[in-house]
């Protein structure tokens, strides 16, 4: 399908569509009360600069309509959008705005634009994903593009990024402080795990169950992507180690390998200062506890003087250059293609050597491998048989160079030696779907019921529209080449006006209809109030331990959930331990006194970076700052203009 190619360029379009909500968002305000029925008005005439009236006809504002809603679909990766009028009647204000400021859009800001959606397609691909949309050729498409791009030049103009408003900051502050309060019924799965018998689930079903979750490819749900790391081993590691302690060296023992090596006081001066918490006397304890200058005393550590160390670190240096030695000549034999042999040249020039097999990458960092307390960092990027290019000696205790011998990835663990626990996850699974199924049958006897108390409200021409399009389904009919007929469209957004304003009678039904059916099955709500709904990232809900809270408070799919209504979709936890059925019960705004200056200049600090970096992205140049445009008047740019029966009046 044409869409496969949009799914590989999700994010570059999806940046076109928030930039194209962004812009809507500033005016979509002031227009809602221009088409506040939802129908297309057979004409509107409205004027950018007085004494310049534009009209516009019904047939212009569909097709304009069809084609703002074909293009945010195409933005979102194929799913279908519905542009309001009054977005509708946004979009066209704009596009004469432009041209009344004298905004042009040149042809290569309309290739930029292209490229940015559609990455990598060829012109035939292109072309083709353009004309399933509804635009009639390429031409088309760049002609709306063009006047797409201009409205957002004049956003650059006429609302600077620097401009923030109060609304702006209270409507951000009002997603995060809104207070819920809801009641849920939770389908647990390990209460139903008592309703299942262990010997119905044999061996091969088990295993069946274990291969597709690890193989599987693609997306995964947290559950599932949990499972997958839990199965499988860690990362592992051969090392060799090459060492030698400082304490345990004696340089008169290593033979004439150090005979050249002088160590200057000025060396040994340079790696005392270096090193100062090296050389320290341990803290007295205090004689009198009670006195805190005396407790004070005892919490600095005093240096040890240079010449009572001096030959200490002489030790140290030599040693070190021993083990620098024989790294020297490991790369050197390795040079001339001859084996490397660690341990037969720590053997040769007196120092430590250990072989460590099937080290888990995690425990790269414990000390009580070889005492490094960073060894994953000093290992850096080595690849397997290959060294490092230099000893560490930057420790109080030892010098030493670390070669990966082999490394093992990660890999899932073979069935036989995990199946017990295997076994048990499968049951959870099971008695999980057993949960859903439950929780599953309650929302839609909610929905069932709270659609029967409203049905003598259903439109006769929606219930019509409807049979239609299952018709439609059945027979393989392209809906999307059939909305290319105007009176199809039009008749396609009034019924999908009629749908919403029917969805939200049955739901405004549902909370009641909840409220019934737990008390006829004899259910026991649970109840959370007043609670914020946040990001998962965010630091309020880090150290949350109330599985159910953490659930709800970072779950957005009741934001737009009026008092009274249930959720129309399921809700899951992501542990896939818990489904549960939920309705609002309060919905508390908060009030702007309790915003503080303090958040004000957080948030609007937000949203300026926010429009910054969306504005400095795409190709926006040419725009006109001259005197001509900033002389003209734009009055519903400035929230001047007044609407009578949905018609602006300036």
């Amino acid at each position: 399908m044409a869409f496969s190619f949009m799914r590989k360029y999700e994010k570059p379009i999806m940046f076109v569509i928030v930039v194209f909500c962004l812009s809507t968002i500033g005016v979509t305000g002031t227009m809602m009360q221009f088409f506040g029925g939802g129908k297309a008005q057979t004409a509107a005439t409205f004027e950018v600069v007085p004494g310049k009236p534009v009209k516009v006809s019904e047939e212009d504002f569909i097709r304009l309509k069809r084609d703002l809603s074909s293009f945010m679909a195409m933005a979102s990766q194929g799913r279908n959008q519905t542009v309001s009028d009054d977005e509708t009647l946004t979009h066209i204000i704009k596009i004469d705005e432009a041209k009344a400021s004298g905004i042009d859009v040149s042809d290569d800001e309309v290739a930029t634009v292209v490229k940015l959606l559609f990455p990598g397609l060829t012109d035939a691909q292109y072309r083709m994903v353009v004309r399933s949309r509804g635009f009639g050729s390429a031409d088309e498409f760049q002609g709306f593009l063009r006047d797409w791009i201009s409205t957002q030049k004049l956003d650059r103009l006429t609302a600077p990024a620097d401009r923030v408003k109060s609304e702006d900051v209270y409507n951000e502050f009002k997603k995060k402080s809104t207070r819920l309060s809801n009641e849920h019924v939770a389908f647990k799965a390990e209460d139903r795990l008592s309703d299942m018998n262990p010997v119905d689930y044999k061996t091969p079903e088990v295993k069946k169950w274990y291969d597709d979750k690890m193989n599987a490819k693609g997306r995964q749900d947290a559950a599932s992507k949990a499972l997958q790391e839990r199965y499988k081993s860690p990362d592992k590691l051969d090392l060799e180690v090459v060492w030698a302690d400082f304490a345990e060296f004696d340089p008169a023992k290593t033979g004439e390998w150090l005979k050249d090596r002088k160590v200057e006081d000025t060396e040994i001066r340079g790696y005392y200062d270096a090193h100062p918490d090296y050389f320290t006397v341990e803290a007295e304890k205090p004689k009198d506890p009670e006195k805190k200058d005396d407790a004070k005393a005892a919490e600095a550590p005093k240096a040890k003087p240079f010449d009572d160390v001096k030959e200490d670190i002489r030790k140290r240096i030599l040693a070190t250059s021993l083990v620098q030695k024989a790294l020297d000549d490991a790369n050197a034999q390795r040079t001339e293609k001859k084996p490397v042999l660690l341990d037969a040249l720590a053997t040769k020039y007196g120092i430590q050597y250990r072989k460590l097999s099937g080290v888990e990458k995690p425990k790269l960092e414990s000390a009580e491998l070889i005492g490094s307390k960073n060894l994953a960092g000093e290992l850096g990027a080595q690849s397997p048989a290959s060294f490092p290019t230099s000893v560490t000696a930057n420790r109080p205790d030892r010098a030493y160079f670390t070669r990966i011998v082999a490394q093992m990835p990660a890999k899932t663990m073979p069935f036989d030696d995990v199946e017990a626990s295997v076994r048990k996850d499968y049951m959870l699974d099971k008695a999980m779907e057993k949960a859903v199924a439950d929780a599953e049958e309650l929302k839609s006897k909610i929905e069932e019921r709270a659609k029967e108390k409203v049905k003598d409200k259903k439109p006769e021409d929606l219930a019509a529209w409807e049979k239609e399009l299952e018709e439609d389904k059945k027979n393989g009919v392209n809906l999307q080449e059939k909305s290319k007929d105007l009176a199809y469209a039009t008749r396609s957004a009034d019924m999908q006006k009629k749908k919403r304003d029917f969805d939200n009678l049955w739901q405004k039904e549902s909370g009641a209809v909840f409220d019934e059916l737990v008390k006829e099955r004899g259910l026991q709500p649970g109840k959370l109030e007043a609670y914020t709904v946040v990001d998962k990232a965010d630091e309020s809900v880090k150290d949350e331990k109330d599985t159910m809270k953490k659930f709800f408070r970072t779950n957005h799919l009741l934001d737009s959930l009026e008092p009274g209504m249930c959720s129309s979709s399921l809700l899951r936890d992501e542990e896939n331990k818990v489904a549960y059925v939920a309705k609002i019960t309060k919905k508390e705004e908060p009030a702007w006194s309790e915003l503080t200056a303090e958040e004000y200049k957080t948030i609007a600090d937000g949203i300026l970076k926010r429009r910054q970096s969306m504005m400095q992205m795409l190709p926006m140049g040419g725009a006109d700052p001259d005197d001509r445009f900033r002389k003209t008047k734009l009055q519903s740019r400035h929230h001047e203009a007044k609407t009578i029966g949905g018609v602006p009046k300036p």
